[in-house]
């Protein structure tokens, strides 16, 4: 087996060098493997390492190569198997030809989204496997509760969805004067103070595709299990490339960290609301663009899709 790398009017795809057929990602077996003879593609040991998070500062900073706004293109490209002419969509960077079903990655344009992907979570369920939860889920009263109603699934796409992780950590003193009045009707007042620290995470999806109460069920995130990026692992499946920018995504996670923080600080001083100074340092802020492996589809069932 073999890899054929990238030029920059082809995009990259794997190959078999038995059988000449083309190879994608095999969940059941977790290698790139072909699809005709199911021989194993001979590829360099996969990064087994946790992902080095980017810092956070500098790519937040207002300069051109950490623009806001980037153009979303549709890209043509010659498949490298049968030289139709493959489509990829405005922001999918991967995709399968429609003509010899060929799995392809294209390349990076300058046009494309400022940063890359630096982790993603491997699929590790195959179709076959997501078929049959689906059909369990689909007979569960808290499922789709269909009970004998007859279900007739279309194909599943596998899918990567781009998610923001962002960590910080926090060191915040506070000081806060309480009052309240004892059963017997005397004034009380206490000056209290103290210290709240520790780390935070929080997650932001970086795709507008799917809508965002689809989303919230998808939650949690097996991000635990992510490894550095690497192309194989996207062989055979639709990548999104992210559609919320990093200044957008990190927007919207600082109210929810303020929110952590004050709740913290609110349980920490015993009081119903945050105390009256605070002194917050924020530090090790770091983030990671994840892609998250899903499979999309739909079903009929009485009558409705």
């Amino acid at each position: 087996m073999e890899f054929t790398g990238e030029t920059p009017s082809h995009p990259h795809t794997y190959r078999c060098a038995g059988c000449g057929g083309v190879a994608s990602w095999q969940a059941r077996l977790q290698h790139v493997g072909c699809v005709s003879c199911g021989a194993a593609v001979d590829l360099p040991p996969a990064d087994a390492r946790t992902p080095v998070p980017f810092p956070l500062v500098p790519y937040l900073r207002d300069s051109p190569e950490n623009r806001r706004v980037f153009t979303r293109t549709r890209v043509e490209r010659p498949c490298p198997t049968c030289h139709a002419t493959v489509v990829y969509e405005p922001g999918i960077a991967g995709t399968t030809c429609l003509a010899c079903g060929t799995p392809l990655l294209r390349p990076r344009l300058e046009s494309d989204a400022p940063l890359a992907p630096n982790a993603v979570v491997p699929f590790r369920l195959s179709e076959a496997d997501a078929r049959e939860r689906i059909r369990a889920w689909s007979t569960e009263v808290s499922g789709g509760d269909l009970g004998s109603a007859r279900m007739d699934l279309g194909r599943l796409r596998p899918v990567y969805l781009p998610y923001w992780l962002f960590s910080i950590y926090v060191h915040c003193a506070w000081r806060t004067e309480v009052e309240w009045t004892e059963q017997d009707g005397e004034r009380r007042r206490e000056v209290r103070s103290g210290v709240v620290e520790g780390g935070f995470e929080e997650i932001e999806p970086g795709a507008s595709s799917v809508p965002a109460a689809l989303l919230k069920g998808l939650a949690p995130l097996a991000l635990d299990t992510a490894v550095p990026f690497d192309p194989r692992y996207l062989a055979g499946a639709t990548v999104e490339q992210y559609a919320v920018s990093l200044w957008d995504a990190w927007d919207g996670t600082r109210e929810r960290f303020n929110a952590r923080i004050d709740s913290a600080l609110t349980k920490d001083a015993r009081t119903w609301t945050v105390p009256d100074e605070t002194w917050p340092s924020w530090s090790k802020e770091v983030g990671t663009l994840t892609l998250v492996p899903l499979y999309v589809g739909s079903y009929r069932a009485r009558g409705q899709t």
